[in-house]
C-alpha cells in the first residue's frame, strides 16, 4: 500500500481533482478485516464489499472483483493506471492458472495453458525407458521360443514405446507460453497425442488379430517356463509405469491415455502369464494363439474407446463430465439474467475447458463487474476455467 500512497502523492496533479481517488489492498493489512483505512486518501472500505459495489464500476486493474487483491482506480488518468499497473505485483494465486475465476483485464494471450505435476516429466521418462526394455526383452524371448501371444504383448508394448513418447512431447509443448500466431497456446498438442495413440493401440490390434488367426490354423510349439517369466515381468513393469503418473490422471486425456496403455498391457501380460502356465500344464499349443486373440480384442476395444473421445475432443464436442444444461442453468439463474443465447464450451486442452456466452440482462441492471465475476465463478465450479461473457440489453 506505501508504494500507491508514495506514487499518488508524488503525481497530485495527474489525479481527477474531484474524484480522484485509490483503493488498493494486499490482503496482509494488519487492520480489523471488517474495516479497511486508507488516511492518504481519505478513503474507507468494507474489505468483505467489492469495491464497485460500494462505489461504482472503476478501472480493474488486476482482479476489481476480489477486495483482498485489488486496485481499483476513479477518476484517473490513463498516464497514472499505467503507472499503477507497472508497480503493482501480479496477483497471487493458488491455482496454478493466471487469475481468480473473478473478473480482470488479461493484458497478454493466455501465458501458461494449465500446470502439470511436478513428476509428470519424470513418468513419462521412466515409463519409456521401462518399456522399451520390457518390448526388447518379450519380443526375443517370443521370437525364440514360439509365443505369439508374447510376441503381441511385445508389439502393444512397442505401440506403448511411441504413444508415451507422444504423450510427453505434448506434454513439454504445451506447457509453452502462447504467441501471437497461437493465442490459446499449445494445450491441443496433447488433444493430437491421444489421437495417434489410439490409432497406434488399433494397429498393434489388428496384427495380433491376424495372426492369432494364422496360428490357430497352423498350431506351434511354445516354450511356456520363458514366456511366464516374460509375461510376468511385464506385469511388474507395466503396473509400475502406470503407479508413476500417480492419481491425477483422470482429467488429463493425455495423461489417462497412458495410463489406458499402461494397464491394458498389465491385462494382456497376465493373460499371456495364464495361457503359458496352461500350455505348460496340458501341452496344448493353440491356446498361444487363442490367447493372442483375446488380447487383440482387448486391445482394440481400448483404442476405439480412446479414440472415440479423442476425436469428440477434437471436433470440439462438450467435454466429458460438462453438462451444458447445467451450465445454461447457471448462468440463467443468476440475478438479473433473462436469457443466455450463442453458449459454446470446448476443450482447450485435455485438461482445461473455456466457454462463450452472450448474456442478456433485465432493463436498467447495475453492477456489471458484480455480475460477471459470481457466472466466472460459478462456471469454475462447474470445471470451467476460461470464461468470455457478453453483456447484452433486452432486443
Amino acid at each position: 500500500m506505501r508504494r500507491f500512497q508514495k506514487l499518488a502523492n508524488q503525481a497530485p496533479d495527474r489525479l481527477d481533482p474531484t474524484i480522484g481517488e485509490l483503493y488498493a489492498s494486499d490482503g496482509r493489512s494488519s487492520v480489523p478485516p471488517k474495516q479497511l483505512l486508507l488516511p492518504s486518501f481519505g478513503l474507507s472500505a468494507e474489505r468483505d464489499d467489492t469495491f464497485s459495489k460500494r462505489f461504482g464500476p472503476g478501472l480493474p486493474l488486476l482482479d476489481s472483483g476480489l477486495c483482498s487483491s485489488s486496485t481499483v482506480l476513479i477518476g484517473a488518468t490513463l498516464a497514472m493506471a499505467a503507472d499503477l499497473d507497472q508497480t503493482m505485483p501480479p496477483a497471487p494465486s493458488d491455482s496454478g492458472d493466471s487469475q481468480h475465476p473473478a473478473v480482470g483485464i488479461q493484458r497478454q494471450p493466455h501465458r501458461r495453458q494449465h500446470e502439470h505435476r511436478p513428476g509428470s516429466a519424470a513418468a513419462f521418462r521412466w515409463s519409456v525407458i521401462l518399456n522399451s526394455a520390457l518390448s526388447g526383452l518379450q519380443l526375443v524371448i517370443g521370437v525364440a521360443f514360439g509365443s505369439l501371444a508374447l510376441i503381441g504383448d511385445a508389439v502393444h508394448n512397442i505401440g506403448d514405446v511411441a504413444g508415451l513418447l507422444f504423450g510427453w512431447g505434448a506434454e513439454r509443448l504445451s506447457s509453452r507460453p502462447a504467441t501471437l500466431r497461437f493465442t490459446y497456446g499449445f494445450g491441443r498438442s496433447t488433444q493430437l497425442a491421444s489421437l495417434v495413440n489410439a490409432v497406434l493401440i488399433l494397429m498393434a490390434a489388428a496384427v495380433v488379430i491376424v495372426e492369432g488367426f494364422q496360428r490357430l490354423l497352423h498350431p506351434v510349439a511354445v516354450a511356456s517356463t520363458p514366456v511366464a517369466w516374460a509375461a510376468a515381468a511385464g506385469i511388474v513393469v507395466n503396473l509400475l509405469s502406470a503407479r508413476l503418473f500417480g492419481d491425477d490422471h483422470s482429467h488429463d486425456l493425455n495423461r489417462r491415455a497412458a495410463v489406458v496403455h499402461l494397464l491394458t498391457d498389465a491385462a494382456v501380460s497376465a493373460a499371456v502369464l495364464i495361457s503359458a502356465v496352461l500350455v505348460g500344464i496340458t501341452g496344448w499349443p493353440w491356446l498361444d494363439p487363442l490367447t493372442a486373440l483375446g488380447v487383440g480384442l482387448v486391445v482394440a476395444w481400448s483404442g476405439w474407446e480412446l479414440l472415440r473421445e479423442a476425436l469428440v475432443v477434437a471436433l470440439d464436442a462438450v467435454p466429458r463430465g460438462i453438462d451444458i444444461a447445467q451450465v445454461d442453468g447457471a448462468l440463467r439463474s443468476l440475478p438479473q439474467v433473462v436469457d443466455v443465447h450463442h453458449l459454446h464450451v470446448w476443450a482447450m486442452s485435455t485438461s482445461q475447458n473455456a466457454l462463450t456466452a452472450h448474456v442478456i440482462r433485465e432493463p436498467g441492471a447495475a453492477d456489471d463487474m458484480e455480475l460477471l465475476h459470481e457466472a466466472k465463478r460459478r462456471l469454475a465450479q462447474i470445471g470451467i476455467s476460461h470464461s468470455t461473457l457478453q453483456l447484452e440489453p433486452p432486443p
